[in-house]
């Protein structure tokens, strides 16, 4: 719990909850399960409407103190986070694009501080954190393809298949 003295969230207002500090200019864009951990994907250095640094990942086991590790992700934008139970893969949604309008980058964390790109998807916007789910051992996001919305199925039969669904 903050309170605003000079920027917001620079100051303490003497709350007793169990609460994670991230380090300033970090700014959280999602939050997932990871077994027993939470992962938190963050944006830094937000400059006007464009982000500078590398999107990060920050891992916390919801016991210490602290966070237990912070990953560099290769995109300067992570949009979303869903973790597969069945598979126990995380899978992270970014953009080179801080507007999200310039494709759609689906990568794994295989572990330590290692990705595997999944899929590119050159086109569209990418989804927001509650616009992507899991089914078993499918994921299903929404985002816009440029002709509307679409809803689209990573892990069907097709390598990646989607439904478009028009503005009306």
């Amino acid at each position: 719990q903050t309170t605003k003295t000079t920027v917001e969230g620079d100051t303490d207002d003497g709350s007793t909850y169990q609460k994670l500090k991230l380090p300033y200019g970090f700014y959280p864009v999602d939050i997932e399960s990871y077994g027993e951990q939470l992962v938190i994907a963050v944006v830094e250095g937000l400059n006007g409407s464009s982000i500078q640094k590398p999107a990060k990942l920050v891992f916390w086991d919801t016991i210490s103190q602290n966070y237990t590790k912070i990953v560099d992700f290769p995109d300067s934008f992570i949009t979303g986070l869903q973790f597969d139970q069945v598979e126990g893969v995380l899978y992270v949604f970014s953009t080179l694009d801080p507007a999200g309008r310039n494709g759609i980058r689906i990568s794994r964390f295989i572990g330590g501080y290692s990705f595997q790109q999944i899929k590119i998807i050159p086109f569209g916007r990418v989804p927001l954190p509650g616009a992507i789910d899991n089914s078993l051992n499918k994921i299903i996001f929404g985002a816009g393809d440029g002709f509307g919305g679409a809803v689209f199925s990573l892990g069907s039969n097709a390598s990646i298949s989607r439904k478009i669904l028009r503005n009306q």
